[in-house]
Formats: C-alpha cells, structure tokens, sequence
C-alpha cells in the first residue's frame, strides 16, 4: 500500500532525490530527552519518577505550595500523579514537535534561498510545490516518533470518555455518546492539523522574511499570532458558553487537551453539546486545515516567483 502511495505522490518517498539532498543536512537528529520519551515504557518510567518527585516535594512544603497554588499537588498525593505526569510529558512534546518542525522547515526553505541554491533547485524537473512537500515530508520524518507517542497516549487517553459515560448514566445525567466519540477523533486529528498548519506558516515566513534567523522569527511570530488566536476563541467560548466555565480559561494556553475535557464534561442540554461538538471540530480540525492549506498555496506561489 506505501508502495502505490509513493508511486502516485512522489514526493512521500524517502529516496527521492531532493528527499536524500535534504536528509544529509544538518538538523536531523531530535535531542535525546526527546527521543527517550518517545519510547512508550521509558515515558511511564519518566511519569512514574515525575509523580515520585512531586509526592516527595508535597509530603514536605505542601502547605506553602497549596497557599500558592491551591490544590494542584493534590493528584500527585494519589495513584492519579502518574497519569497527570504523563499528560505533562505529553505537552512537553506537543510544543517541543510544534516547535521542533517550525524551527528546521524554515532551516531547510531559508537556507535554499539565502545561499541561491533554491534557483538551482527549480531548475529540476520537480515543480515548486512539490519541492516543498518534499521538504515537509523529510521534516515529517524526523518526528514522526513523536507524533506516535502522542497518538498513542491520546487513544488511551480516549478510554476517560466510556468512563465519563458511565458515570453520567449513572447520574442521569447521560449525554449523546455519539458527539463524545466525535470530539475523541478531533482529539486524534488534532496533532495533525496543527502540525499542518504551523508546517505551512513556516514555509509561507521562509519566503516573506529573508534571511535563515529573521524567517525563523518570522515564522514563530506567525505561528504564536494563529494558535494563539485559534486558542483564545475557543477558550472564550468554552469560559462563556459551556458548563466549564472559568475552567475553559486554563485551556487557552493548554488548548491540545481542550478536545478531550469537552468530550468528557456533561452538557447542560442536547443543544449545547451539538454546539461545543462543532465549535471543537471548527477550531481544533477545520480552521487549522484551512489555514494550512492556504499558507502552504501562498508559499507556493511566492516560490514560484523567486528566482
């Protein structure tokens, strides 16, 4: 199946010629904390010690902590410490991969440009917009264990909704389990989209912004300016419009979990979940797909331009 995949989009194959001129430059490798936790026993190992930290840290300041910080220590106190340390793990790669693609795609464009080899490189028989999908392939590549790790902890994370269902049968407060498993997937499809989008904004930067450091700043102030947006209207409406109230304003900046917390949170009416449902899919899957792929045309077109 990779095989026929690779036939019709050349540009997924690993030896393409472009695909093997990128590979050998510098920025391959991920730092070897990263690559440690995308092993799923080693990451359980680093949450179970994380957990073991924080119980230690409470057992002799929890009351100072709990003055500053009321009540967060308290999961660390229980068996639940684990899986919380995990979710923490588990944002440290969300943002570092985030970062980790904005930072070498734009290495990988900006230094064509700068140096002039991108000239040579239209020379070839590959189209503009096929040169940079290679790119965004090999930069896929050197992630793609990470992106693994945070699928696989986001379908076992997936099992909190069966539970949240039960509970609320069990409370007569059952909601449409159908709309819960739809903000599941939007769970799931989230790295992608967001991974495509920021992808796209690091190209669309690496051909506004001249030079490799100045489109790397270009692209992370564009990158930031979008997912803070995306973020900040979704965390406004989850503040004003749902039943988790200012509990939606810790999801602005912790936005990758945004999904999860609504699948699982009773709704107050049909209405309202059908509401939050499609609010979740705009924002966590369509608006960062669209954008995506408008950023990515807008790059295109500028590369077809630059000579």
């Amino acid at each position: 199946m990779w095989s026929q995949l690779t036939r019709r989009y050349p540009w997924l194959n690993a030896s393409h010629p472009i695909a093997a001129r990128e590979a050998r430059r510098d920025h391959q490798a991920l730092p070897t904390f990263l690559l440690k936790l995308t092993d799923p026993w080693t990451m359980l190992g680093y949450a179970a010690l994380l957990h073991g930290m924080f119980f230690v840290m409470s057992l002799f300041s929890y009351n100072r902590i709990n003055r500053a910080f009321p009540n967060m220590m308290l999961p660390f106190l229980t068996p639940f410490g684990t899986p919380v340390a995990v979710a923490i793990l588990h944002s440290i790669l969300y943002w570092a991969m985030l970062i980790g693609i904005c930072n070498q795609l734009t290495y990988f464009v900006s230094a064509d440009l700068q140096a002039r080899t991108w000239v040579l490189l239209r020379t070839t028989p590959y189209t503009a917009s096929e040169i940079l999908l290679v790119k965004m392939a090999v930069v896929a590549r050197i992630w793609f264990r990470v992106m693994r790790i945070l699928l696989l902890t986001r379908a076992i994370g997936l099992l909190l909704i069966p539970i949240s269902a039960m509970v609320q049968r069990s409370t007569e407060n059952y909601s449409e389990v159908g709309l819960n498993v739809v903000a599941g997937a939007v769970f799931l499809l989230q790295p992608l989209a967001d991974a495509f989008m920021i992808a796209s904004l690091s190209l669309l930067s690496s051909f506004l912004v001249q030079g490799v450091m100045w489109a790397k700043v270009g692209a992370y102030a564009l990158a930031a300016t979008v997912y803070g947006a995306l973020s900040g209207a979704s965390g406004l409406y989850l503040i004003y419009k749902s039943p988790l109230g200012t509990l939606g304003g810790l999801l602005v900046p912790l936005n990758h979990w945004a999904a999860l917390v609504s699948a699982v949170t009773p709704a107050t009416s049909s209405e309202e979940l059908i509401l939050r449902t499609g609010v979740m899919i705009l924002m966590y899957v369509l608006l960062p797909v669209a954008i995506g792929v408008f950023a990515f045309k807008a790059a295109v077109r500028l590369a077809e331009a630059h000579y």
